[in-house]
């Protein structure tokens, strides 16, 4: 059994606070609120995580992982519809010589 460390609490909070930032973002297409600052790691001085704690970060690696998969599925669908848009632009180019005359009206 893990000692209690209360200084897990804030650790939690803040990366609760991260995971609710990521989840509004995500949900309200804010990009501003999506923060990519990369892999969270605890205070290197603190212990071991106490056991009581256990089932609150287990939850919230798992509401994690469900944004980082909703934020991939997103990049995806972005990274298709701007390959369309491309795709119809090209097909869509036409290419006119401004060297031709012009025909004159009568």
């Amino acid at each position: 059994m893990s000692p209690y460390d209360p200084r897990w609490d804030g650790a939690l909070d803040a990366l609760e606070s991260e995971v609710d930032h990521l989840e509004l973002g995500l949900a309200s297409g804010d990009i501003d609120q999506v923060d990519m600052s990369g892999v969270w790691e605890p205070p290197r001085d603190l212990p071991v995580l106490p056991d009581a704690l256990a089932d609150r970060a287990r939850g919230l690696a798992e509401r994690i992982m469900a944004a980082e998969q909703q934020a991939r599925e997103i990049r995806d669908q972005l990274g298709a519809e701007l390959n369309q848009l491309g795709t119809r632009r090209d097909a869509a180019a036409a290419y006119v010589s401004h060297d031709s005359p012009h025909p004159t009206h009568g």
